[in-house]
């Protein structure tokens, strides 16, 4: 499954509250469903825009150049 998804359903940030509507980026993450400015709070988006791990600089693809 890619991550960050388009919600096809709607549902709650875990972080912080708000809701996630159809259409919107979900990231999925050890901290649960994040909306797109919390995994950007906790450091769990690249600067392309893609998923990576907190403890990482760049997702997988962006590190493999």
């Amino acid at each position: 499954m890619a991550n960050p998804i388009i919600a096809d359903w709607g549902a709650d940030c875990e972080g912080c509250d708000e809701f996630i509507a159809t259409g919107e980026k979900m990231f999925f993450t050890d901290d649960g469903k994040l909306c797109e400015n919390c995994a950007n709070e906790a450091d769990y988006v690249c600067d392309c825009g893609r998923f990576k791990k907190s403890d990482f600089k760049q997702c997988y693809d962006c590190a493999q150049g």
